[in-house]
């Protein structure tokens, strides 16, 4: 399994234009093979930290995720939004469950 944790700050002016292209991601790459799940937020302590949370059922599918047109409209609607970079993170999971 793999999964993907990102974090940025968007513009306070781009909020909402950055939820919505989060949410249009969501639901297209909820639809593709593979995808395991596919959420966004909100920061708790930061209304304009979002933070993403993807899993993956193994590394072909979040290869060809990568290369489908709506990861390309997405990268261009939360870059605009964004003050500053995401910080985004691959991790490889051999392993998971329960922690109680």
């Amino acid at each position: 399994m793999i999964l993907i944790t990102a974090r940025g700050r968007v513009h306070a002016a781009q909020r909402e234009a950055a939820l919505a292209a989060a949410a249009e991601m969501c639901t297209a790459s909820e639809a593709e093979d593979g995808c395991l799940e596919y959420s966004y937020w909100i920061s708790g302590d930061d209304e304009l930290t979002m933070m993403i949370f993807e899993r993956w059922d193994n590394e072909e599918s979040l290869t060809a995720h990568i290369s489908t047109p709506h990861m390309a409209t997405f990268i261009g609607a939360i870059t605009a939004a964004l003050d500053g970079g995401m910080d985004a993170v691959k991790h490889q999971v051999s392993s998971s469950g329960p922690l109680f």
